[in-house]
């Protein structure tokens, strides 16, 4: 019995350091400029919109990337509602995914992420349909994840349910 426990100890252990070997892979932590090395491929930060994408489209971002995004009208709970994002990038840069997550500052709301399609060049749209927050928040923060072979750009973009 106690070589059984010791060789589960050690399957543990070898377990464990892969899991932190590859958590290692993929989590960096980022440089001055907000840059992520995520194994061949940087996650940068564009920032924080300043408007409300519930109510007027919105872009972050200077040339040569920037990414906007409009929701909606209207954006309700449990509701769908449009997603439309616009994605400039150098030349020479294509996207390979284009996705979208909604959160809350300070509280979990589950999973929301959509993968928005193609709908002309630098164009993507999808639709999306939020939870219900139980405590009556209707602030969000929209992420919109942009993805090439080499760069993965993310933008923030905040907004309020019921915006018109």
């Amino acid at each position: 019995m106690g070589t059984y426990k010791r060789g589960l100890a050690l399957l543990f252990l070898i377990l464990l350091g892969w899991i932190g070997w590859m958590w290692g892979q993929r989590v960096s932590p980022p440089d001055a400029r907000g840059t992520r090395q995520h194994g061949s491929e940087q996650l940068s930060s564009l920032g924080i919109a300043d408007c409300d994408v519930a109510r007027q489209a919105c872009l972050v971002g200077d040339p040569p990337v920037a990414l906007g995004l409009r929701l909606g009208p209207p954006v309700e709970a449990l509701e769908p509602f449009t997603v439309d994002a616009v994605t400039e990038l150098a030349d020479s840069e294509r996207p390979v995914s284009v996705e979208i997550s909604f959160s809350m500052a300070g509280m979990d709301m589950g999973s929301n992420r959509y993968r928005l399609q193609p709908a002309g060049k630098d164009h993507w749209t999808g639709t999306a349909v939020l939870p219900i927050c139980a405590s009556g928040r209707v602030d969000w923060l929209a992420t919109l994840s942009v993805r090439t072979d080499a760069n993965h750009w993310q933008a923030s973009f905040p907004f309020a349910m019921g915006s018109r």
